[in-house]
């Protein structure tokens, strides 16, 4: 018999192993099929956030806790926060789309400098999936929730004779551009923060061994193709974090070259990163001069809107996220006073922990915005 015939046929090996490698990477691109819903909308990221939502009250806004029904059939939550103090049909209007995990209840804080500094009529959505929202989130439903918000909206007898701005963080952008590309006759302002070109050109930055399973995607999100359908006479804002980890700022600024908009304004902050670029030095003051130029409304002055004072973050460029939370906790401290000093240290221990990058929402962050948009 000899020796060959007690070793393995190659030819069997072979076709074992690409059977086999076949198998593995069929398995991973069925679970991107099947699961990429579940990884690009992660709704109950961090712990709680389907059933503890926090509500505009604990931030001093009254509000209508609204419940709309969307074409499909699915119930969805939002919060309509109406100006008190003046006819809120001379204010501008709002509409807040927020990022891919946690809930609305995590984005109150930046409402409420909406609401509280520059006298906006606010209406902040929940989309399917998240918070007590029903059904479950996708490209399609999404899309089908923003359009039933700006309806209501448009329908409202008081908001319908506003100036109405749509205003998106990361995944949030994209349901921005998509609404604002879908009504730029009945809407007034885009406002977009760290968002992205398509899906299938982020997945592969961040999850570069997926790249070979692109056609498997179908959450596409192309706000590259819709961007471009805006009229020249729209105005956008645009605000970029140059230390975005997640979305890489080329996207931002691939988006502003191919925006189809003549009022086209760039904003950009050397040190924000994907999910603290709206505490960075100017970033609501941009969102305040952009507003008042195309309302024709004077705005109050914001010198310092939820940020740390300039001087802070410009002597220490180049401090790790962790000295910058440091630095958070001890100027919050000596602010607020002693009588503060356990509840802030509480929110930001948190952060400590866990890296202030490396915060997946809002939750983390509550503390800080509690302290300093207005509790005291």
């Amino acid at each position: 018999m000899g020796l060959r015939s007690y070793l393995p046929d190659p030819w069997k090996v072979l076709k074992w192993s690409a059977g086999s490698a076949l198998v593995a990477l069929g398995g991973l691109g069925g679970l991107l099929y099947l699961a990429q819903s579940s990884l690009i909308y992660p709704s109950n990221v961090p712990s709680g956030s389907r059933t503890q939502v926090a509500t505009p009250d604990e931030f001093d806004m009254p509000f209508e806790d609204l419940e709309l029904t969307t074409p499909d059939s699915v119930r969805i939550k939002a919060y309509l926060m109406l100006q008190q103090g003046e006819k809120p049909e001379s204010r501008p209007t709002v509409v807040l789309l927020h990022a891919n995990a946690g809930n609305v209840g995590h984005r109150l804080p930046i409402a409420k400098v909406f609401y509280k500094k520059m006298r906006c009529n606010v209406l902040a959505l929940s989309y399917r999936g998240y918070g007590k929202s029903e059904g479950k989130a996708n490209e399609q439903g999404l899309k089908l929730d923003a359009q039933t918000a700006l309806d209501y909206v448009l329908s409202h007898p008081t908001l319908e004779k506003t100036k109405i701005f749509l205003y998106g963080q990361s995944i949030g952008g994209a349901v921005a551009i998509f609404l604002a590309s879908q009504n730029s006759s009945r809407t007034h302002g885009l406002i977009i923060e760290n968002t992205f070109l398509s899906l299938p050109k982020l997945v592969p930055m961040i999850m570069p061994f997926l790249s070979s399973f692109m056609f498997l995607l179908h959450q596409i999100w192309p706000s590259e193709d819709r961007i471009k359908t805006l009229p020249s006479s729209f105005p956008v804002l645009f605000l970029a974090g140059e230390e975005d980890e997640l979305v890489v700022p080329s996207h931002m600024k691939e988006l502003f070259a191919i925006c189809s908009s003549k009022e086209k304004e760039w904003k950009s902050f050397p040190h924000g990163t994907h999910n603290d670029t709206c505490i960075q030095p100017g970033y609501f003051h941009d969102i305040a001069l952009f507003l008042s130029k195309y309302t024709d409304l004077p705005l109050p002055p914001l010198p310092s809107l939820f940020l740390l004072p300039t001087h802070h973050q410009s002597q220490h460029p180049a401090r790790s996220s962790r000295a910058r939370t440091s630095t958070a906790l001890s100027w919050l401290i000596r602010r607020k006073g002693a009588r503060s000093r356990m509840k802030v240290e509480r929110g930001v221990s948190m952060c400590l922990r866990r890296g202030w990058r490396s915060c997946s929402s809002w939750e983390y962050c509550m503390p800080f915005a509690k302290l300093r948009v207005g509790r005291g």
